[in-house]
């Protein structure tokens, strides 16, 4: 079994159902995985594409790497963008706390700007600390993926 088998039957018992979405990204089925190698430039490793964000001039697409790395690719190239956690079950822990908070989350229409703003950076705050439980990797860069999507969430965007 080559390296990119071996990476997508690793992931295929944490994928999301298929169709899920997180910000752009759409989760493949299991059936619809794919994988190939980095550019030189980002070490050569093998990985498995797990979802993507695809544009009509190309996309991006997450990708766990042969180390167990969960990283934002660039389709038109292959190579790394952004950094998001150091396992795919820690990513996917991380995106159910995500997706719970931005669901139970009041809108501005039901909680009034005031109450929504307060309550989302309540949300961010929460969410933070349960990622440093679960990888703080994964928000050490205050600038990485799940920094940046915590943050926007807790600005009410």
């Amino acid at each position: 079994m080559d390296n990119v088998e071996t990476i997508i039957q690793m992931v295929r018992e944490y994928l999301p159902a298929p169709g899920t979405w997180l910000g752009g990204f759409l989760f493949l089925s299991p059936d619809a995985l794919w994988g190939g190698i980095l550019d030189k430039k980002s070490d050569g490793f093998s990985f498995a594409a797990v979802a993507e964000d695809q544009w009509p001039d190309g996309g991006m697409f997450l990708m766990v790497l042969e180390d167990g790395r969960v990283c934002v690719g660039d389709l038109n190239g292959y190579y790394l963008v952004d950094y998001c956690a150091a396992s795919f079950p820690q990513f996917m822990q991380i995106m159910e706390l995500y997706q719970k908070a931005v669901e139970t989350t009041p809108c501005p229409e039901e909680a009034g700007w005031e109450k929504y703003e307060e309550r989302c950076e309540r949300a961010e705050q929460v969410l933070r600390q349960q990622v440093l439980e679960i990888d703080p990797t994964a928000i050490a860069d205050v600038e990485g993926f799940w920094s940046t999507i915590i943050e926007e969430f807790g600005a009410g965007m």
